[in-house]
């Protein structure tokens, strides 16, 4: 049946339908009213807040067990151009019995000078409907249009066939997002974070291999530090110490032992002078006393190149 618009019954109208059910007659509808404003409807209004046009009905249908009223009527070509945003359906009294409005949603555009066919359904509930009749005024109105409806018509199933058509690509687009949300992004999300995690690896280790690095040259460099205060140490305590022996033996020596041995070769010698060897004293005794000194020379020279190795 297409798009129906929920009505609304007015106060008026509900009254008109139960005095038709009490009394055993009938609510004939005859006019539809147009206007321009976009409201929520309410069941005091007797009539519509803008109304432009008021027109017979041309045709209409009561459709009893779905509480529908198929209605049509003609806009004639003088009418000012204009939105239809609420519209009234009056009885043969002038009463106004249903009202349609929207705040957001209009109809259509009455257009200026075009005669304009408006076909509504209307849907009202909790009403005895068996007790609604529609007068109509050009029952045939619609047979009037039947080619323009069936170009209409065409046109609708032409839409229709390019909706299904746009409806299958944004599925098949879809299906498409879904496989890049569901596989691809997550592959290269995993594969990324599983580089992430290689390279992070290889930061640790490397900043690992470079702290082992770094405690093994700071170990070198106290190793160093340490045998270097201690051979400090040594050249020290051999300065203080070792030095100043040497140097209290080479006196010693100088000092002590050297003279006795001149005594004891001077004894040596007075005694070869004087027993042995009379005639050649003086020039063994000139040979001996420059051997005793050049050994002492020699002696001396050899402490002092060990002194100056160490």
């Amino acid at each position: 049946m297409g798009v129906v618009l929920l009505a609304t019954v007015t106060e008026t109208g509900l009254q008109a339908l139960m005095d038709a059910e009490n009394h055993g007659l009938k609510l004939y509808l005859t006019e539809i009213a147009f206007g321009d404003q976009g409201y929520i409807p309410t069941r005091s209004q007797t009539s519509l807040k803008h109304e432009i046009l008021r027109v017979p009905i041309a045709s209409g249908k009561v459709y009893k067990e779905d509480h529908v009223l198929d209605l049509s009527s003609m806009l004639p070509e003088d009418t000012p151009e204009f939105p239809i945003r609420e519209v009234g359906v009056y009885d043969e009294n002038g009463r106004l019995c249903f009202i349609w409005s929207h705040p957001d949603v209009k109809i259509g555009d009455k257009s200026r000078f075009m005669t304009v066919l408006v076909g509504l359904r209307m849907q009202v509930t909790d009403v005895p409907f068996d007790r609604i009749e529609i007068v109509e005024t050009n029952p045939d109105v619609k047979l009037l249009y039947a080619e323009e409806f069936l170009n209409l018509g065409i046109g609708i199933l032409h839409l229709e066939n390019t909706v299904d058509f746009l409806a299958q690509k944004v599925e098949s687009n879809q299906d498409r997002l879904d496989v890049l949300e569901n596989q691809t992004i997550p592959q290269v999300e995993s594969r990324l974070n599983c580089r992430i995690d290689g390279v992070e690896n290889n930061l640790k280790e490397t900043a690992a291999g470079l702290g082992a690095g770094v405690i093994t040259l700071e170990n070198t460099v106290r190793f160093i530090d340490e045998r270097s205060r201690d051979t400090e140490k040594r050249v020290r305590n051999i300065e203080e110490s070792v030095v100043p022996h040497l140097q209290s033996k080479i006196s010693w020596i100088c000092d002590e032992q050297v003279p006795g041995v001149k005594n004891e070769l001077q004894s040596e010698i007075n005694q070869i002078r004087e027993e042995e060897l009379p005639g050649v004293r003086e020039e063994l005794l000139g040979a001996i006393i420059t051997n005793a000194t050049a050994l002492i020379d020699i002696q001396r020279i050899l402490v002092e190149q060990k002194l100056n190795n160490l």
